[in-house]
């Protein structure tokens, strides 16, 4: 059995009835520890996976105690972080979508790498909207008639275009 366990293999058991009482017992605890390892790992396996396909609502429901409890609520907890960010990123796009350039996922109650997701989101939501002011700068200008206003900000791709195409239409 333990070259089985060592292995990997958590379907292997002692054969209770081949010992005497005393031993028997000590063979059904070895047992149960494993039948509860092998659970504790299905689960874990289980929320791992979930994760890994996107499944941010699954959690691991069995009740175990001690360290496997701390494996369970540790997954979980993880799987709530995620779920969190997610809605963090719905609502800032929610926003966006409403023309609230301004708006910025939350990063509150986060961190690690966590944060640099947030800040990679974020900075590209910081971009749009100077790229978006600036814009609305030189079209007000032009509006007003006032035709020596420019845009100054060094932009690349179309963030470029949309500055000479703008600063172009009032030359």
């Amino acid at each position: 059995m333990g070259e089985s366990i060592s292995k990997g293999d958590l379907s292997v058991a002692l054969d209770v009835a081949k010992y005497s009482s005393e031993f028997s017992d000590i063979c059904k605890n070895i047992n149960g520890y494993n039948v509860t390892t092998k659970s504790a790992f299905a689960d874990t396996i289980y929320g791992l996976e979930a994760l890994q396909n996107g499944e941010f609502s699954a959690r691991i429901t069995t009740e175990y105690q001690g360290d496997f409890d701390v494996i369970k609520q540790t997954a979980n907890k993880t799987a709530e972080k995620l779920e969190l960010l997610l809605k963090n990123y719905e609502a800032g796009y929610r926003e966006i979508e409403k023309g609230n350039v301004k708006a910025r996922v939350d990063a509150t109650g986060f961190d690690g790498d966590y944060t640099k997701l947030i800040a990679v989101v974020n900075d590209t939501l910081e971009t749009v909207d100077k790229a978006f002011a600036d814009t609305i700068f030189g079209l007000n200008s032009l509006e007003q008639g006032n035709l020596s206003a420019r845009i100054t900000t060094e932009y690349q791709g179309v963030f470029d275009a949309v500055k000479q195409a703008t600063n172009n239409t009032a030359s």
